[in-house]
């Protein structure tokens, strides 16, 4: 269903907050922390595919005490004539007629420059007196520059009565940092949304209509770190081989649900050089700067990840795929699960000498981080050594 609005045809169903099916767990601590912070103009909720995002908001927006509307985004959405369409759509099916003037501009043949726009659009937010919230979900597929500035600037001189939520796979190109600084960001990330033993006993519980072994649901939420979609989907998996065996929790077991999900959800989405950055460490489990540096050539390295991906775009990348920072000394990084194991299966490197050449390498060629098989350990300096 569609409906006319200024040139626009805008798709009715993207204003509609995802509905909570059954196998719904609620998740109290993470609910409070939202109301707490409910003053904050914006809530972040940034992490990879299939943590339950957007099914923690829509819970929080049923039992909130304040109305609150939702804009699911796709690519079509990287237009600012279109975007902003959506955006007052949404505004205006809490509030009729709040945006007037902002929808006669879009109606316009040609959009006034961006600071009358934006300026118009803040007056007519302020003007709205009861507090509401404003969901903006899967907004890592927003790209266009002049909608990235509407958002910095709506942040920038935030109405005191719209509470801005944005639903992602990776941090948006906002001032994320300066709002966190202020104290004016809510971040809900990856390691919060991931379910411990109680959750996922409860979630298998729902999901399978019995309770579940202790022991088998701490060795599921183990092998899965608390990914909601890899419970499903291991379940979903171990069903089809029989029932809940926790021998089918064994690395050497193909999960093909898994694989087919982050393919299709993850991998076939990402651009053609960070798909060979992909393919390139599957290898490994673990690894740094340097090691990638020596699994590609410098030729291949500087055309597939842009010389050596600066940081911002690295983490961009690792929050999309499932690629944990972790304590390993500077660009130390390790995959999520047996992410490196499934993508290596579902495609090859484009260079197979490559694992050839770091295993037929001398030990002293190899980076020594702490993080591979072969690193030597550190000597122990002697009395006579500083």
């Amino acid at each position: 269903m569609s409906v006319k609005t200024t040139s626009n045809t805008l798709i009715t169903t993207k204003l509609h907050r995802p509905p909570l099916d059954r196998i719904h767990v609620h998740r109290p601590h993470l609910l409070e922390r939202l109301d707490q912070r409910r003053s904050r103009p914006l809530t972040l909720v940034s992490a990879p595919a299939g943590y339950g995002k957007s099914v923690l908001i829509s819970s929080w927006l049923e039992s909130c005490d304040i109305p609150g509307a939702w804009v699911s985004l796709d690519e079509n959405d990287n237009d600012l004539r279109t975007f902003t369409a959506y955006f007052v759509a949404a505004v205006e099916a809490l509030f009729t007629g709040a945006c007037r003037n902002t929808q006669a501009l879009l109606s316009a043949s040609d959009l006034p420059p961006i600071e009358v726009f934006v300026a118009n659009l803040l007056n007519e937010l302020v003007r709205i007196e009861q507090a509401f919230i404003l969901v903006l979900d899967d907004f890592h597929l927003i790209e266009d520059e002049s909608v990235l500035n509407l958002l910095r600037q709506l942040l920038s001189h935030p109405p005191q009565t719209m509470h801005l939520v944005l639903i992602g796979r990776q941090d948006p190109a906002v001032p994320v940092s300066t709002l966190r600084a202020q104290s004016f960001v809510t971040e809900i990330r990856s390691r919060d949304l991931r379910f411990n033993e109680l959750e996922t006993a409860t979630f298998l519980k729902l999901l399978l209509g019995t309770q579940v072994d202790p022991a088998t649901a701490a060795a599921l939420q183990k092998k899965t770190e608390g990914w909601v979609t890899g419970l499903r989907l291991a379940v979903l998996s171990m069903r089809h081989r029989g029932g809940l065996d926790l021998k089918l929790l064994e690395p050497q077991v193909d999960a093909q649900y898994v694989m087919e999900y982050l393919f299709t959800e993850v991998f076939s989405r990402q651009p053609p050089e960070i798909r060979q950055y992909l393919l390139g460490t599957a290898i490994l489990d673990r690894f740094a700067d340097c090691l990638v540096t020596h699994i590609h050539d410098a030729r291949c390295l500087a055309e597939a990840v842009d010389g050596a991906l600066i940081l911002y775009e690295r983490q961009a990348i690792h929050d999309a795929v499932g690629i944990d920072q972790v304590g390993l000394g500077q660009g130390g990084a390790r995959r999520h699960g047996d992410a490196g194991q499934r993508r290596h299966r579902r495609g090859r490197p484009a260079r197979p000498s490559a694992l050839r050449r770091i295993r037929q390498s001398r030990p002293r060629q190899r980076p020594h981080h702490g993080i591979l098989p072969w690193s030597r350990p550190r000597r122990r300096p002697t009395r006579f050594q500083s």
